[in-house]
């Protein structure tokens, strides 16, 4: 079953440029999956029965360019099946003509909320109507290299903050994304102001077609001390944050 939904672009979602942001499309494709597992009684509110929760554990994106606000856009979502502990699903964002503007395959688990732990996979995920169509040309999600820490600078600490936690009380999995991008913009070589905001914003203003992976390796809880270490090579953009209680995310910007 492949799940769609008419979206018109909220503002809200935005960056300065009145595009739609990267952590924006994140929020959407949640949204949207939660949606789906929900009409196949499955999602937030029937999980959380059995005091479980769904989890993004890895996903990959391919940037190609982003609608504008109070564009109308189709959001396509669809369960692809399952590797190991993982559910597999892909997800589009196109215009109203069909044409892809973001392409996502991610990989989901479930956890005991009480004890923070992976669980097996639901029978009733297994039992999916699974749709074998690929979004991106990823057919599996294999752990992000790590850059050797003497290989990293030190972007910045901070400590996550009351307004990025969500309901599984851990850091939302867009608020990792808009992390990775000021940090994409803070270390973008020095010319202004401006030349900083396009460097961040080149993945989502049609300036070539762009990669964004992010793996969640451990949660992030409230008020914990996050820090931010980049290398930045010809080719990618590596950023790992990570917190007292060990990595809590890899983050890899590439050019496609």
């Amino acid at each position: 079953m492949i799940w769609t939904e008419h979206i018109q672009v909220p503002l809200y979602l935005c960056t300065h440029s009145d595009l739609l942001s990267l952590w924006g499309v994140a929020r959407m494709f949640q949204d949207a999956a939660d949606n789906h597992t929900s009409a196949e009684h499955i999602g937030y509110a029937d999980l959380q029965k059995e005091n479980k929760a769904w989890v993004l554990s890895r996903i990959h994106y391919e940037v190609y360019a982003v609608p504008a606000a109070y564009e109308q856009v189709v959001v396509q979502t669809w369960s692809r099946g399952t590797d190991g502990l993982f559910a597999v699903r892909d997800t589009t964002l196109s215009d109203a003509h069909g044409h892809v503007f973001v392409a996502a395959t991610s990989y989901w688990v479930i956890i005991d909320m009480e004890r923070r732990r992976v669980c097996r996979m639901h029978d009733k995920v297994l039992h999916y109507d699974h749709t074998p169509r690929q979004a991106t040309p990823v057919t599996a999600l294999p752990k992000l290299p790590l850059p050797e820490v003497e290989q990293t600078a030190l972007v910045r600490t901070f400590v996550a903050p009351y307004s990025s936690i969500d309901h599984t009380r851990h850091v939302n999995n867009a608020e990792y994304i808009r992390w990775a991008l000021d940090a994409y913009a803070s270390s973008a070589p020095e010319g202004g102001e401006v030349d900083r905001l396009t460097a961040a914003h080149s993945l989502v203003e049609g300036r070539g077609a762009w990669s964004f992976d992010i793996h969640y390796l451990q949660e992030t809880r409230y008020a914990e001390q996050v820090e931010l270490r980049e290398c930045r090579g010809d080719d990618a953009y590596d950023l790992v944050m990570q917190t007292p209680r060990g990595l809590s995310a890899v983050c890899r910007i590439a050019r496609l």
